[in-house]
């Protein structure tokens, strides 16, 4: 070639320059998800169980500090465990770079080091984010999650996804990064508001609907009881919501085949909460109507069958959660899927219930029949695909 430079004579017994090598790196993380009732007030003891002794660094948020602080730091030897307690405002506005960043600079400000434990207690909007700085700080350090919120605990703290929002798009900057433990007291939500526990039925009655368990019955028979604050209805809930997420994630920890059916409501979900900007609107109260939206796609097309579909549309109403997009914002939510798309390489995947416990995939959807399934008007069946 006109252009290469020369390297010179090498000795025969030198091997050639040229080099390339094939690495693979195996991954492979471990831990405890725990559901036992009053476990805040030995939390030090369990976390201790899991991982050994360890300083522990408290990320919470004010309101979660303001009802349940008292509690977590009169349990035995928390004083003598937690270096410090960062409380973040509440709500989806602060799952943001700005408070990812302060998180961050709190821990090198305090000398949090490698084997410290951060302990993210509270919602999701903590847990996202208090694990997404874990996995950056120092090139990742170790988090436990100590979930206070129905969503949490069901959903938002198990798993390893871990992410904040842009104006953009919801988690579009994140990690998998997995917990060391998880610790999940279900007598933590009978303090929740209603809305609260609306929130996270939704992300259950997702669960319940895509798995093969044959428990949907059991959920549509529990949700008065779980919104009556039940802590016996509600401690069934959230070790069985586990279960099946986990039995879904497992073979596939790192969302390498994107055809997930906990994808589920949320690609409206994730469209609509992007269209309120993160502020009028609950995670679980937009998959609640994602849902539906998908659900009715299914019906239109005649995918879903209609017993089924009547079904998990009964639960998100007896689940006190809106099913439909107004007409007035569905052009911005068809818009947001549209910009959803383009940052996932062009398509996307709406999952649809065939019937409970069974979807199938569609990447074929058009805004107008996306926009007529979330607003709930005009709804006419094709008949079979």
């Amino acid at each position: 070639m006109a252009n290469s430079i020369p390297i010179g004579t090498l000795p025969r017994s030198v091997p050639e320059l040229d080099y390339q090598r094939d690495v693979r790196v195996d991954r492979q993380d471990r831990y405890s998800i725990r559901v036992e009732r009053n476990a805040l007030d030995v939390w030090p003891a369990r976390l201790t169980e899991a991982v050994g002794e360890a300083r522990i660094w408290v990320v919470t948020d004010e309101t979660v500090w303001a009802e349940l602080g008292d509690r977590f730091s009169a349990a035995e030897r928390a004083d003598r465990l937690v270096g410090g307690v960062l409380t973040l405002p509440c709500g989806e506005l602060s799952k943001s770079l700005s408070t990812w960043q302060r998180i961050i600079s709190w821990f090198a400000e305090n000398g949090v080091g490698r084997r410290d434990v951060v302990v993210a207690f509270g919602g999701s909007m903590v847990s996202d984010t208090a694990g997404f700085a874990a996995a950056c700080y120092m090139r990742g350090i170790p988090y436990a999650n100590v979930p206070t919120s129905l969503l949490a605990q069901v959903d938002g703290a198990v798993g390893g996804k871990v992410a904040v929002n842009l104006p953009e798009g919801k988690n579009l900057v994140g990690d998998f990064h997995h917990p060391v433990f998880v610790l999940c007291d279900p007598t933590t939500l009978c303090s929740l508001p209603d809305a609260e526990i609306s929130n996270g039925l939704a992300e259950v009655i997702k669960s319940f609907a895509i798995s093969a368990d044959g428990q949907f019955g059991e959920l549509e028979h529990l949700l008065p009881l779980c919104r009556g604050r039940d802590v016996a209805a509600l401690t069934w809930i959230v070790r069985t919501a586990i279960d099946q997420k986990m039995n879904l994630v497992d073979p596939d920890p790192y969302e390498a085949d994107l055809r997930r059916a906990l994808n589920f409501g949320h690609t409206v979900g994730h469209a609509l909460e992007t269209s309120k900007s993160y502020s009028s609107i609950r995670h679980g109260e937009a998959v609640g109507i994602g849902m539906a939206t998908a659900t009715r796609l299914g019906l239109s097309r005649g995918i879903t069958d209609a017993v089924g579909a009547q079904r998990i549309l009964g639960a998100i109403a007896a689940a006190g959660l809106d099913d439909r997009v107004s007409v007035q914002l569905a052009p911005e939510v068809v818009r947001n899927t549209e910009l959803i798309a383009k940052i996932r390489g062009g398509n996307l995947r709406y999952v649809v219930p065939r019937t409970l416990g069974a979807v199938e995939y569609l990447e074929d959807v058009d805004p107008d029949e996306l926009a007529t399934a979330a607003t709930g008007t005009a709804l006419v069946a094709r008949g079979p695909a």
